[in-house]
C-alpha cells in the first residue's frame, strides 16, 4: 500500500472514529440484501479445487484463487457466495504483491508463512 493511500484510510478512520466505533450506534437492520438465518448451511473451503458437491446453502471461498465462472457456477445452481479477502495484508503469493511498499510491510503474520 502506497503511503498517499496509507493516509487517505488513516484521515478516514481518525475523522469517523466516533461513528465507526460508538457501540450506542445501532446496527442497520432494514434493507434487501441476503441475510442467512441460524442454522443456514455453508462450506468454507480456501485452497485446492473447490469442491462444488456439497448439499449447503452458502460458499465461502477465496476471491483471488477461484474463478469468476465458478463463482458464476454456483449463483446459478442457488448457492450464495462468499469471497474471502484479507484487506490490507501482504500475500506473497498474490498478483498484488508489487504494489506493497517495502517500508510498510509489517512483521510476519504468526501461522500464515508469506503473509505480514
Amino acid at each position: 500500500m502506497d503511503s498517499a493511500l496509507l493516509s487517505i484510510i488513516t484521515s478516514f478512520i481518525l475523522n469517523n472514529e466516533s461513528k465507526i466505533f460508538d457501540p450506542n450506534i445501532n446496527p442497520i437492520t432494514n434493507g434487501s440484501w441476503y441475510k442467512p438465518i441460524p442454522g443456514t448451511s455453508w462450506q468454507w473451503q480456501l485452497q485446492g479445487t473447490i469442491n462444488t458437491a456439497y448439499n449447503v446453502d452458502i460458499y465461502d471461498i477465496d476471491l483471488f484463487d477461484s474463478s469468476q465462472e465458478l463463482r458464476k457456477e454456483l449463483k446459478e445452481s442457488g448457492k450464495k457466495v462468499i469471497c474471502y479477502f484479507s484487506a490490507g495484508s501482504y500475500e506473497n503469493w498474490r498478483d498484488d504483491k508489487s504494489k506493497f511498499s517495502k517500508s510498510l510491510l509489517g512483521n510476519p503474520l504468526d501461522g500464515w508463512a508469506g503473509e505480514r
